[in-house]
């Protein structure tokens, strides 16, 4: 009962901060807004990866697989092409499910709020004050970018686990390829990894990694990004052969 309580609690956070955020919008303006809060500019060329290196590579969204990019909209924000970074829909129905389940099952956030956090704000910060910030950042960088700029500098920037940033690095980290060449059931394992990589990524946590590689397979099928017959396949795969790496990973 205590962590239903809980979790009620933090999905009821999560819409009054965005219902809040919105209704500021629409009487201050944007540009007021995120004067006041101090908001970064909305700039996908000044997004730094905190990684090393080498370890992070960017490419293009047409050279990664087309299987990639639809797995981590099913992974991650399947209604990413039909809203404008804030998704009220996905948000009410991600409180119902984590309401449900008793914990946290499903997040709430889209790629472009996902971007405007990892991209530019205080990943330590846990304030009313940083969530408008993310919501007001995610509604620029739509008004500025396409779709496809936004899920491009998505996948080049955030983190797979193993030391790897961005999907080049993480698909030959884990499977020896490059992001061009991942299949379907590599793409979903890839993008289970995002809502935890630096705990699905261990070696200790492979039978969860699996589950959510399945997890993200079945959620392709049921939004027809790949067939029944598809879906069956890779599933079978789960998961293909992962090179080596550090002993406390995959």
């Amino acid at each position: 009962m205590g962590r239903l309580k809980h979790v009620a609690k933090a999905v009821l956070w999560l819409l009054l901060t965005s219902i809040a955020a919105l209704v500021l919008l629409r009487v201050f303006g944007l540009p007021l807004l995120s004067a006041y809060l101090k908001v970064p500019r909305a700039d996908l060329s000044a997004i730094e990866v905190k990684s090393q290196p080498d370890s992070h590579s960017s490419v293009k969204l047409e050279k990664m697989s087309k299987w990639m990019q639809l797995a981590i909209l099913a992974a991650e924000d399947h209604r990413f092409y039909e809203h404008h970074g804030i998704d009220s829909l996905g948000l009410i129905r991600a409180g119902i499910d984590n309401v449900r389940a008793g914990h946290m099952v499903e997040g709430a956030s889209t790629i472009t709020q996902q971007l405007a956090k990892i991209g530019f704000l205080d990943q330590e910060e846990r304030t009313a004050r940083r969530k408008f910030s993310q919501l007001i950042l995610a509604v620029e960088l739509e008004d500025k970018y396409t779709k496809d700029q936004i899920l491009e500098a998505y996948l080049n920037t955030i983190y797979f686990g193993r030391g790897a940033y961005g999907i080049e690095s993480a698909s030959k980290t884990y499977f020896g390829v490059p992001a061009s060449g991942l299949s379907i059931e590599q793409s979903a394992f890839l993008a289970g990894l995002v809502r935890a990589p630096s705990i699905l990524g261990r070696k200790e946590n492979l039978k969860d990694a699996k589950t959510r590689q399945r997890q993200v397979i079945q959620a392709m099928r049921e939004y027809g990004y790949v067939s029944r017959e598809q879906g069956m396949q890779a599933d079978r795969e789960v998961p293909t052969k992962i090179i080596g790496g550090r002993k406390d990973c995959l």
